[in-house]
């Protein structure tokens, strides 16, 4: 999916051209977040026009930025998916294997030759240098938006793009509209006075499945197209059977009657009249493989195989890593004992000999003492006689001295006694006093002892005191808290319960179903089941911002109903088991086609109540012709905003031309009731597939499914317009309120 932009003017600069490309530019970089590019050309000396892309990646080895530029400078914008009819290498993209293709074509026949056998959505802008001329259109069903602003008398300007923001539309009755999806459109800007209203025309190359009669008298087209009777063939090349059941096939098929829930077998009795009617009799006993004559598309469901868990890890091979350690431990590791060096000997001293030394002083001392003794002796003699006397004196004195000494003894023994006594008695006193002064110390430490203790005691009281006063205050908020907790559990559940309760709309109950059984079927697969619930407020604010511009030309209320559904469902942003999630998907299921070919509209069984089969082969073609323009190009503008590429398996080519071969009453047999009729084809192929819930599901329509139509005036009509997708300035000049 891309977004491509052409614009086109007389006298325009590059920066006017951007100017002109910027209230689009946002909503074409969210049709293609991967790569951007633009490219400004000369066309001439008057017009100066400028190529826009923005590019989804989704085929090709790296995304390929447009216009792609080839070796002649034509330049290709390209949105869409080459899905048969061309064989593309794989690591190249569908839009530069079609560049490549292009540049060697000279012929315009070639052209559309390469356009009629490609299958799958398109729309594509070309533009070829030499000759000066600019392609663009849609695939045959109109799968891809295109839109278009023509020059007017005040605005010589040519413009195209996937989507347009409402700020251009214009004010001079010539607005943004969808390009018809009728064929391939060609506009010469080589003459003079191409771009004025009066010198503006456009060439149409119409499919061969377009009744250009009825084109011609149709007011479909502007006055401006010229079409041409060289048609292209389409890829749609079997046209609608028109065939209506003989009589008694019409009486057998209004005798057919189903129970009120039938089951798989009663859904299974209905296949003989969804046979193949190249016979006129109704088969009453189908063969055992009859279910698959319905048709190529209804097969047996593939069988899957779950790959078993892979052997888990033996953990005993990691044992050689772990072996016993060896005998002598960890001791090994240590160095030998060291030995002890004894001491050495010591060695023996030599003793020298002193005898004759030692002989000699002894002779010497024994002679001086001889000496001595003879002096001292006659020395003796002498003084005798005076040291007696001197003896005697000395001896008075002694005793004269000894008697003064003892005398003072005494006194000095007297004088300590008293000494001691007084040191006694002081000692006493002091100790009296220590003791004194001890015993007041220690009735005070105790009076502070006995203080303090009290003073704890009283502490203590006080903190225990506040320690209860603060438990019971806690205990107080602790059961007001789980009160209060209680009330808003009750509350949350009581809203939860409203909330569930207001988003559990029909539409989530059957997807529901749907999705269960989808689990039982294919256990081994993962569905997700994204729930999307969406207020008011988002709808109005996403309205306002985005989703009336992308529903731009479309202003009725059914287009903003259906349109705000599917831009919240393509969004993809809800929640997966209670938790927030965003889908990362790229691509986009859509089930449109399925109830224009099959008759699953309301109206297909008004018109058969009033007309018969006949009636109902004419809706049902009526349906096809205008699905391009009721539809797809809203339906594209809106799912492909958030980046995703929208698929439409219904109204691929193949089965397309599948389903107009079969004869009416195959597909539908709106005799039966609602929910079993309408769609009978598809209805049966479920049930063989054993999706036997979605075969029974009545048709609802996504805007009744989802509520949606029910957030805003419930008095609005389908078809009126819608106030809603006014533009702001309108809405002032009118004074009308956005609901």
């Amino acid at each position: 999916m891309c977004g491509i932009c052409f614009v086109c003017g007389v006298g325009v600069s590059p920066r006017q051209l951007d100017k002109l490309i910027e209230p689009d530019w946002e909503f074409l970089r969210k049709r293609g977040p991967d790569g951007v590019a633009k490219e400004y050309l000369q066309i001439n000396e008057e017009i100066q026009g400028v190529m826009a892309g923005c590019v989804l990646w989704l085929q090709g080895s790296s995304p390929h930025t447009q216009p792609i530029i080839d070796r002649h400078g034509n330049m290709l914008l390209w949105n869409g998916d080459v899905l048969h009819g061309h064989q593309i290498p794989v690591e190249m993209s569908d839009t530069k294997y079609l560049s490549d293709q292009l540049s060697n074509i000279d012929d315009e026949n070639q052209l559309l030759s390469l356009l009629s056998d490609i299958k799958g959505p398109w729309s594509f802008i070309y533009y070829q240098t030499n000759t000066k001329r600019l392609y663009f259109g849609r695939d045959a069903l109109g799968r891809h938006s295109l839109l278009w602003r023509r020059p007017t008398s005040h605005r010589a300007l040519f413009a195209l793009s996937s989507v347009c923001h409402q700020s251009q539309e214009g004010g001079d009755g010539v607005g943004v509209e969808e390009v018809p999806a009728y064929g391939v459109y060609r506009v010469d800007l080589a003459p003079e006075g191409a771009l004025t209203e009066e010198g503006f025309s456009v060439h149409l190359f119409p499919w061969s499945t377009v009744n250009t009669n009825t084109l011609l008298l149709s007011s479909y087209l502007p006055s401006c197209v010229l079409t041409i009777q060289h048609t292209i063939d389409s890829c749609i090349r079997v046209p609608l059977n028109k065939t209506l059941p003989s009589h008694t096939l019409t009486q057998h098929l209004k005798s057919t009657t189903v129970v009120q829930d039938p089951t798989k077998d009663d859904m299974m009795s209905l296949y003989p009249l969804v046979r193949d009617p190249t016979k006129s009799t109704v088969v009453q006993d189908p063969t055992k493989d009859s279910p698959m004559d319905l048709c190529p598309l209804v097969q047996d469901p593939p069988k899957f195989t779950v790959v078993q868990d892979p052997p888990k890890d033996d953990m005993m091979s990691l044992y050689p890593l772990v072996q016993d350690p060896p005998k002598d431990g960890l001791m090994s590791l240590y160095p030998p004992k060291s030995t002890v060096v004894q001491d050495p000997t010591k060695d023996d001293i030599p003793v020298m000999s002193l005898k004759n030394e030692q002989e000699e002083v002894e002779v010497s001392e024994v002679r001086k003492k001889k000496q001595e003794v003879e002096v001292t002796e006659v020395r003796n003699n002498g003084q005798q006689q005076k040291e007696d006397e001197v003896t005697e004196v000395r001896k008075k004195k002694e005793v004269e001295v000894s008697e003064v000494k003892n005398e003072q003894q005494e006194k000095e023994v007297e004088i300590t006694e008293v000494r001691k006594k007084k040191q006694e008695q002081e000692k006493e006193v002091e100790v009296t006093e220590v003791r004194k002064k001890k015993q007041e110390q220690e009735k005070e430490v105790e009076v502070t002892e006995v203080r303090k203790n009290e003073q704890q005691q009283q502490e203590e009281k006080e903190v225990e005191v506040s320690e209860v006063k603060k438990k019971k205050e806690e205990k107080e908020k602790v059961e007001v808290t789980e009160v209060n907790e209680v009330k808003n559990e009750q509350q949350q559940q009581q809203q939860d319960e409203v909330s569930d309760m207001k988003f559990e709309v029909p539409d989530r109950i059957s997807g529901r179903q749907c999705w269960r059984e989808l689990q039982q079927l294919r256990p081994q697969r993962t569905w997700n089941f994204v729930q999307i619930d969406v207020t008011r407020e988002e709808v109005q604010s996403a309205r306002m911002s985005t989703i009336r511009h992308l529903l731009h030309p479309n202003t009725s209320v059914l287009d903003d109903s259906i349109g705000c559904a599917l831009w919240f469902a393509a969004r993809g942003i809800g929640t997966l088991n209670g938790k927030h999630y965003t889908s990362p998907a790229r691509v986009v299921l859509s089930g449109v086609g399925a109830d224009e070919q099959l008759g699953g509209y309301s109206r297909h069984r008004s018109a058969f109540e009033a007309g018969g089969w006949s009636a109902l082969i004419n809706e049902v073609e009526t349906e096809m012709t205008r699905i391009h323009s009721r539809n797809l190009g809203r339906d594209n503008r809106i799912l492909a905003h958030h980046g995703r590429a929208p698929r439409l398996p219904y109204l691929d080519e193949d089965v397309v031309n599948f389903l107009n071969q079969l004869p009416i009453w195959t597909k539908a047999n709106l005799n039966l009731r609602r929910g079993v009729g309408e769609k009978l084809l598809l209805r049966v192929a479920a049930t063989h597939l054993q999706l036997h819930t979605p075969a029974t599901l009545p048709k609802r329509a996504i805007q009744f499914g989802s509520r949606i139509a029910k957030m805003e005036n419930t008095r609005e009509k389908g078809g009126d317009v819608c106030r809603r997708l006014v533009k702001e300035e309108e809405k002032e000049e009118k004074g009308d309120v956005c609901v």
